[in-house]
Formats: C-alpha cells, structure tokens, sequence
C-alpha cells in the first residue's frame, strides 16, 4: 500500500478514495455477490459510502450486471436518529433515486437476509425494491465487512476475490 499512497509517485489521485471490492463465488449460489469495503476503510464517511458505491456500481455493471442492485447493510430497517450510519444511508437512497448513479437500485438500512432472500422480506414485511436480490453489499464498517468476507470462505466455501478500487 505504501507504493500506491505515495504522494509524490503513487496510484492514488488526489480526492478520490481507497477502497476494497470483494466479489464471491458460493456454492449453490445462483450468481455472483460484490461487497465492500472489507480491508481499506474503518468507519467510512458519508463520501466514502457514496465512492464505495460508485466503485460496486461499475464494477457490477462491469460483470455484466445491468442494474445493479444495492443493500446498504444495517442491522434493522429502520432510519433511527439515534444511529448516524442510517441517516447517512437515507442520503444516499436519496441520491440514487436522484439518478446519481444512474439505473441502479439502492436500498437500505436493511439487514443481510432480506437484502439476499425476498422470502425473508416478506416475512419480515418489508417491502424493498431489492426485493431480495441485492448484487452489491455496502457494510457498514470493515469490522462487520472483514467478518463476512473471512466466513465466506472458511463456512461457505466460497471462492472469494478483492481488489483495490479508486487507484489510476
């Protein structure tokens, strides 16, 4: 990382963000699931998650993925004053329904089960344009991000793969 934060002679332009994008490969998965970030950002600014999405986005859309689909990742569905993170998330649903990143959904706060299964939406009642199918994942910090992505592989088996983002 160091030859890439360099300032004189890195990869990393002045004002854009270092980030992590995972993609995994699960067995019996019926496709390909994108998350971030799980290595770069401790507690990522409200910036940072819009860099974070954008990043997902492409590289989604570059897997093919016409409309990429976005879960912000929280334990509850609920905006609640008292916790920042899903103020920050309402921000930034705002900001796809303003078609900041063009035909993409963004949804959350929302938790990991009805990001992934509508049958677990549903039960729940929550009634989410993901409808279950997220292709993206926006963790809420690395802590809960790393987690994730070091399970994958040792419960799952899931083949897993990272790389940085927002570099030259």
């Amino acid at each position: 990382l160091h030859a890439i934060l360099d300032k004189e002679l890195g990869l990393l332009p002045r004002g854009r963000v270092l980030t992590h994008v995972s993609v995994a490969e699960l067995p019996g998965w019926r496709r390909l699931l994108f998350f971030s970030d799980v290595a770069v950002i401790p507690q990522p600014t409200l910036d940072q998650r819009r860099a974070i999405i954008d990043y997902g986005v492409t590289v989604c859309r570059t897997f093919g993925i016409e409309q990429p689909r976005v879960a912000l990742l929280h334990y509850s569905e609920k905006v609640n004053e008292k916790c920042p993170l899903t103020l920050d998330y309402r921000e930034l649903v705002r900001r796809a329904e303003a078609d900041e990143w063009g035909n993409t959904i963004v949804d959350g706060p929302i938790d990991l089960r009805c990001a992934l299964d509508e049958t677990s939406e549903r039960v729940k009642g929550i009634d989410s344009p993901l409808g279950g199918r997220a292709d993206f994942l926006h963790f809420p910090d690395l802590e809960a991000g790393n987690l994730f992505y070091k399970t994958l592989p040792f419960l799952c088996g899931a083949r897993v793969a990272g790389m940085l983002a927002g570099t030259l």
